[in-house]
């Protein structure tokens, strides 16, 4: 996992448990920070401050899509990295809930190295299917959610001025 100056951040962390709860931390921590992205660019882009401060008490997937109306409507961007923008938004937005809203198991009590968030879906036929994001898959989700941190910050730098 590294970071914007390309510092590895777990390098120096040899406990399992530890590098476990880093990637996920930075992962959510990342999600937060884009979220608060798409509340400054709405307000940027917003004409009228009482609509912008309310949008953000919608949920982040409503968010999302007034941000996609926005941009369509008053900026130069064009609509196909708007679209591209909105719905990578929109997948980080699904992991985010899946990592802080699913357990954490490990094969052993206490063996952190093959720790995994335990995604538990329901399905209508009353089945449920189990998918299992490892360490490595939340590294996974670290470095894009940095990378697209880095991509709205370039396409849409209004959301940067506060």
């Amino acid at each position: 996992m590294t970071c914007a100056q390309g510092t590895d951040l777990a390098a120096e962390v040899t406990d399992g448990a530890n590098r476990f709860a880093l990637g996920v931390g930075m992962f959510v921590a990342h999600c937060g920070a884009l979220e608060q992205l798409v509340n400054l660019a709405i307000r940027a882009f917003g004409q009228d401050e009482v609509l912008s401060s309310a949008t953000s008490r919608v949920s982040l997937f409503k968010r999302i899509e007034i941000l996609r109306e926005l941009l369509r409507q008053r900026s130069d961007l064009a609509l196909d990295d708007i679209n591209a923008l909105c719905e990578d938004l929109h997948v980080t937005r699904k992991r985010r809930n899946d990592v802080a809203h699913n357990p954490v198991a490990t094969r052993e009590p206490n063996e952190w190295d093959d720790a995994a968030v335990l995604v538990l879906r329901h399905k209508p036929d009353g089945t449920i299917v189990t998918e299992e994001l490892t360490r490595e898959t939340i590294t996974g989700f670290v470095n894009e959610s940095q990378n697209l941190m880095l991509r709205f910050t370039r396409l849409v730098p209004e959301a940067t001025r506060t």
